[in-house]
């Protein structure tokens, strides 16, 4: 429906009465006059002139702002101006009024004695440049087209950018800026807040940030992380120990920030763990359809450390899942390829088997998969492996930790058993009760231990002083040798027995990376496991937050698609691109002094050849602190009669019944102090101390095949192939 006045229709003296009452509104709306509180300023206006440059119109024309030179500043004339110049005009101290200049686009006040500007509602304004002012509060706040702000050789101590959606050229230089949140200006390319008191900078939100001065402040801490490889000039910042950058930069910026004075700064992508800038997302979870009825909200089950093979544009990738059964990846635009992996493949079927996607760009796209794991067949799969937590040192404890992982879809229940040299160790405790303490030999029973779950015993032991007898020298040997049951009908059998040999050291290195086979191992052992156990410990007498270890694999020497995770000691996520892995604990919180673990295994390429070494390191980074790097692994395959040396053969020794069904009798001349028995791959499985007046070897849970039993008596020591039957 449609009004319409027609004042036409009106009486005389009541159309007379309409006309004078528009006429005044329109009076006042025109002749409105604005309140300058600073007369200097406003005398500055009143004596504009479309010849002094004060101040221009629509299309850059140049105004006299006092239109109807009545000595005043009306509203409407202030409407009429979009661009205002005041500089150089030391007598002004306030710009009160200038609110009522809605259509500015640009002022400039520079080298004036303004202490405080207000700009709130000044929607319009594009750019400003109010620097070498006395200035101590500016509002610029939600101002949606501004492009560029001068605001430097003030006393600012704070500065709210929130709403600046637009602006692109930030100059807040020489103030006295403590703090300065840039997530209100994810448009911004030019930064320069140099010559402040910040203590911190987070520019990650700046995502088309290009250059950035940040000199003489008083910068610990720089995030730089946001997927730009910008220009950087920070200088004059002696407390700065860290710098967040993204990976693809870190390089780079290392080495710019080195001509800058800073030699000894850490510099990496570890104060977040996901990437800076624009990126996409893979997500999703293993769901373990444990009583076959169809993947549900009732299939909770552990699926803890399992892998997911990632081909990313020809890239190799991989990531694990989390202790909620979830994965996560990031990446640019391109192709994912991904295809769930596990050790025991057999024994599973996935739905879908595999995925694929394809991102045309990089701006946070996210794409979610779970995977349904079904039971195919029967596949009992369980595996043992012992690991130190600490160097072993004559006269002091020593703890170790037993790891059992069902990798198979059984639920499964034995005994695992741990044999040790009681004459050398003493047991003090574990943290599970055994139910079999004998000398020498400790046994646990566990049960219901479901697919894909890992179990941990932690136990502590005390090694014999060098006064002791038998004493415990720098350089002897403490070994542990672990077995698992059921061993009949296990998928991969091998890895039910595992022995670790620890050397006795002086003194604790609480960071380390350590092969468990040892630094010598048999050449059968090449295209097989080798398990490494990753050690760290807070360094600090503060806690941290946060703990990434690192660590670059040899290409040449293992297939790191066969990197496997047995245990972390905390939450933990991993992921492998290329040759690199990096594990990383987010919210840690490790105590000061406190440790950390993570136990994993990878087969050596089967390329390798006798005498050939494998070695490897990792660095370790607690929070923002430099890293710190562990001494190198080095394992050497040898022949395993050559890890004898001639001179300690013992030739006395013989093993009959050879071949036998699992029981064989050890005949020599001497004493037999211990007998080590390895397998086809070369690992070490058995290890019993000679305690027994005919010594034996007991092979009757092994499947059958071919051992070596490596047998030392006080005179020597031989190697004896045997065949069990």
């Amino acid at each position: 429906m449609k009004f319409e006045f027609n004042i036409k229709a009106l009486p005389k003296m009541k159309k007379i009465a309409f006309i004078t009452l528009l006429l005044f509104f329109t009076q006042v709306i025109n002749g409105q006059i604005i309140n300058f509180p600073d007369l200097n300023f406003k005398a500055v206006l009143v004596a504009s002139s479309t010849s002094n440059g004060t101040a221009t119109g629509v299309g850059s024309s140049p105004l006299q702002i006092d239109a109807n030179s009545d000595g005043e500043i009306q509203i409407s004339e202030g409407l009429m101006i979009q661009t205002l110049v005041l500089d150089n005009n030391a007598a002004i101290t306030d710009l009160t009024g200038i609110e009522n200049f809605t259509n500015l686009i640009d002022i400039s006040s520079k080298n004036c004695s303004i202490t405080f500007l207000n700009f709130t509602g000044m929607t319009a304004l594009v750019n400003i440049d109010c620097g070498l002012n006395p200035l101590t509060s500016v509002a610029i706040s939600n101002l949606p087209n501004l492009q560029n702000c001068l605001i430097n050789n003030a006393n600012l101590n704070s500065l709210d950018l929130t709403g600046l959606s637009s602006l692109g050229f930030l100059r807040c230089s020489t103030n006295q800026l403590s703090q300065l949140d840039v997530t209100g200006i994810p448009n911004i390319t030019s930064l320069e807040c140099n010559a402040n008191l910040l203590s911190t900078l987070d520019v990650s939100s700046a995502k088309l940030l290009n250059y950035l001065v940040c000199s003489d402040n008083q910068l610990t801490l720089l995030n730089l992380k946001n997927g730009r490889n910008q220009t950087i000039t920070c200088s004059n910042n002696p407390g700065l120990i860290y710098v967040c950058e993204d990976d693809e930069y870190t390089a780079t910026t290392k080495s710019t920030l080195s001509g800058q004075g800073y030699t000894t700064l850490s510099v990496n992508a570890y104060c977040s763990f996901t990437p800076g800038g624009n990126y996409n997302t893979l997500g999703g979870k293993y769901i373990f359809d444990d009583d076959n009825n169809g993947c549900d909200a009732f299939d909770v089950k552990k699926v803890k450390f399992q892998k997911l093979e990632i081909d990313y544009n020809g890239t190799y990738s991989a990531t694990f899942t989390d202790d909620a059964n979830e994965y996560i990846d990031f990446g640019d635009s391109g192709t994912f390829q991904m295809l769930p992996t596990f050790e025991d493949f057999p024994a599973f079927n996935f739905n879908p088997v595999g995925s694929s996607v394809y991102f045309a760009d990089d701006l946070n796209n996210n794409f979610s998969q779970d995977y349904c794991i079904t039971s195919n067949g029967i596949h009992p799969d369980v595996e043992v492996v012992i690991s130190p937590l600490m160097n072993a040192r004559p006269g002091f404890d020593v703890s170790y930790q037993i790891i059992i992982k069902n990798k198979g879809n059984q639920t499964l229940s034995g005994t695992t058993e741990l044999n040790y040299n009681d004459n050398k160790v003493d047991f003090i405790s574990s943290d599970s009760i055994p139910t079999l303490n004998n000398t020498g030999h400790l046994e646990w029973n566990y049960s219901d231990l479901l697919p894909f779950e890992t179990r941990k015993i932690e136990l502590l032991f005390h090694v014999n002083n060098t006064l002791q007898t038998p004493p415990v020298n720098i350089g002897d040997t403490l070994t542990y040798s672990v077995a698992i049951t059921p061993t009949l009908g296990d998928d991969i059998p091998e890895d039910n027995q595992f022995t670790f040999q620890h050397v006795a050291v002086s003194s604790l290195t609480p960071n380390q990376f350590i092969c468990l086979e040892g630094s010598n191992v048999p050449e059968t052992a090449i295209g097989n496991y080798l398990h490494y156990a990753i050690l760290f410990e807070n360094p600090y007498d503060t806690l941290v937050t946060n703990v990434v270890v690192k660590e670059f694999v040899d290409s040449n020497r293992f297939d790191i698609r066969t990197l496997e995770l047995l245990h972390g000691s905390d939450t933990m996520y991993t992921k492998i691109l290329n040759h690199r892995v990096e594990h990383f604990f987010q919210n840690m919180a490790l105590g000061d002094h406190n440790h950390g673990n993570i136990l994993l295994k990878m087969k050596v390429m089967d390329t390798i050849t006798v005498t050939d070494t494998v070695s490897g390191a990792v660095e370790i980074y607690f929070d923002y602190a430099l890293p710190i790097a562990t001494d190198s692994s080095k394992t050497t395959f040898n022949k395993l009669l050559s890890l004898i040396p001639l001179e300690m053969l013992d030739l006395s020794i013989n093993v009959y019944p050879n071949p036998s069904n699992g029981l064989f009798y050890i005949e020599t001349d001497n004493s037999v102090q211990s007998v080590e028995i390895f397998d086809e791959a070369g690992r070490l499985i058995i290890v019993r101390i000679g305690k027994e007046t005919i010594p034996k070897i007991d092979l009757s849970l092994l499947e059958k095949g071919q051992y070596y039993a490596k047998i030392t008596t006080k005179n020597g020591v031989k190697v004896v192939p045997i065949q069990k039957e």
